[in-house]
């Protein structure tokens, strides 16, 4: 899905479609980061375009206490653990007179983990993805960009 907002283009936000499999859980996180551009470009002047796009490297079942937690939560003994990797490439001019282009290519690192219910036996029996729900994204300074980014985790 592309959406133009504010002149500033943002690719890779999809939503789930749920309808094929049976849905155990979900789980929405968002992560915040500044991003440093390269020493050798320019300062940024306008940011033309974003994408992201979310990969899932490995992920694994932990054994957990079954108890209720502090805030009421019902814990099954089990939940799923997910490493994954955010791809985000970030197109923008310098602030320089000729106003080139550049692209800044940038990869997170993340882990989520989410309580699932006790009947799972394997990770292999679990279907999950990672949605792009959202993208923000802003000039923090002369050489420094903010990404605001809310991702769906879907295990089906």
């Amino acid at each position: 899905m592309n959406l133009n907002t504010h002149y500033i283009e943002y690719e890779g936000m999809n939503a789930p479609n749920c309808n094929t499999y049976e849905l155990i859980t979900f789980k929405e996180f968002s992560f915040s980061e500044i991003l440093e551009l390269p020493y050798m470009t320019c300062n940024s002047g306008q940011i033309l375009k974003t994408s992201a796009k979310v990969d899932i490297l490995d992920k694994k079942l932990i054994k957990t206490p079954v108890a209720q937690s502090i805030e009421g939560q019902m814990l099954t003994g089990l939940k799923i653990g997910i490493n994954g990797e955010i791809n985000t490439k970030i197109t923008y001019t310098s602030d320089s007179n000729n106003q080139s282009i550049h692209v800044l290519n940038y990869k997170t690192s993340f882990y989520i983990s989410t309580t699932i219910p006790s009947y799972i036996k394997s990770v292999e029996s679990i279907r999950s993805n990672v949605y792009v729900e959202n993208i923000s994204i802003e000039t923090y300074s002369e050489n420094a960009i903010c990404e605001n980014l809310v991702l769906l985790l879907v295990l089906e």
